[in-house]
């Protein structure tokens, strides 16, 4: 996927030993339909993903990298 065709760069990254999907929008707000996309690639193929849309953090995948994520853990 080209960043420029779909306005989203994917990353693959680590924290605590899981592995997630990053989404980050390229120069625009993230389209809904590539977010929709994203969000049920991920659901189907049980992955984690963090996505960020106009500077927000959200994400989905297992209780450890949701526990991962709580930036309460985090700290």
């Amino acid at each position: 996927m080209k960043p420029d065709k779909v306005g989203v760069i994917v990353s693959k990254k680590i924290i605590k030993g899981i592995e997630y999907l990053e989404l980050i929008e390229a120069g625009n707000v993230m389209p809904a339909k590539v977010l929709s996309w994203f969000v049920t690639y991920g659901l189907s193929k049980q992955l984690n993903l963090l996505w960020q849309v106009e500077g927000g953090n959200n994400w989905i995948g297992s209780n450890e990298f949701l526990d991962a994520m709580n930036p309460q853990e985090n700290n």
